[in-house]
């Protein structure tokens, strides 16, 4: 057991000393020993410390400098070796003997090869084509006849043409045939038309078209308008 020191009696101060209401309590003296300090060893730890990352690896050595210095040392050498091939080897000039050999002196034991001669082919055909005048094709159409006819209470009219293409090429044509009665006044029209005829070819075609009254005697044709288009 801990043996606690005896309590010592307050002494307090005269009347007129004492502080004020307001005024603070002097400090008291504790009168118990302090308390004993523990002192604990260091916790130890199973573990081992912990490992530093190992140091970055060293930055790569630039290695075209040796290598430029190589390639310079290969291109002297070679240089080097061409003049002194040029150098070493001697140019002689002068005239150098020449071997010909006549071959006609020999006689030749082949004998001639066939020589084969073959007709020309026969010329194809010319076919001789006439150039129209320059009448935009008038020249190349003919009106071979004309007639009105009436169906279902409409007079129409109808026209055959012969076209033949006097050009060197192929033309298209648009033919229209006028039909005039005994007095020359226009009762109808009828129109004909060939696409792409070849140079040199007929052909007759029939145009249609209406016509005011029906044919009386005297009705002529005429050609009233050709377009020859290539």
């Amino acid at each position: 057991m801990v043996e606690l020191p005896p309590l010592q009696p307050q002494q307090l101060p005269p009347e007129g000393q004492r502080p004020g209401r307001h005024a603070q309590p002097a400090p008291q003296e504790y009168p118990y020993p302090p308390p004993p300090q523990y002192s604990y060893p260091p916790p130890q730890y199973p573990y081992p410390p912990p490992q530093q990352p190992p140091p970055p690896p060293p930055p790569p050595r630039r290695q075209w400098p040796l290598i430029a210095g190589v390639s310079v040392l290969f291109v002297i050498f070679i240089a080097a070796l061409a003049n002194q091939g040029n150098g070493s080897a001697p140019v002689t000039t002068g005239n150098i003997p020449q071997t010909t050999t006549d071959d006609s002196a020999a006689p030749s034991t082949e004998a001639p090869l066939p020589v084969t001669t073959e007709a020309p082919p026969p010329a194809p055909p010319v076919t001789t084509v006439v150039e129209a005048p320059s009448d935009n094709g008038w020249a190349d159409v003919t009106v071979t006849g004309c007639s009105t006819h009436t169906d279902f209470g409409n007079t129409f009219a109808e026209a055959n043409v012969r076209i033949t293409n006097h050009t060197r090429r192929p033309e298209s044509y648009v033919v229209t045939v006028g039909l005039n009665n005994a007095h020359g006044d226009r009762i109808g029209e009828a129109l004909a038309t060939s696409n792409d005829l070849p140079s040199g070819r007929t052909v007759t075609v029939t145009g249609g078209g209406t016509a005011n009254t029906s044919g009386a005697a005297g009705m002529r044709c005429e050609l009233s308008d050709v377009l020859r288009m290539p």
